[in-house]
């Protein structure tokens, strides 16, 4: 016999995991691996580019760090904006 909480709904599952799955702002932990891989390769490829984008500058201009840095930040805001828009179009 089942428990007023498990008992079989018309589609087959629980009433419980339905409960679960209607929870505003859940996401089963599967769907949310895919966007973790996916915003971390888009933060890390537009700051690696720009961190060796900026080396190579350097490199031409003499030393020091400016190229470097700048494009570093460059990277990263891209980055950023890349990744929020991602997680928009996940909403």
């Amino acid at each position: 016999m089942t428990e007023p909480d498990q008992q079989e709904s018309p589609s087959g599952g629980s009433r419980r995991s339905e409960r679960r799955r209607s929870q505003a702002g859940k996401r089963p932990f599967s769907r949310s691996v895919p966007l973790i891989g996916a915003l971390v390769w888009l933060m890390a490829v537009p700051t690696l580019a720009g961190l060796l984008a900026g080396r190579w500058f350097d490199e031409r201009a003499g030393g020091g760090v400016l190229w470097t840095a700048l494009l570093l930040a460059a990277g990263v805001a891209v980055g950023i904006g890349l990744a929020w828009s991602r997680i928009g179009q996940e909403r």
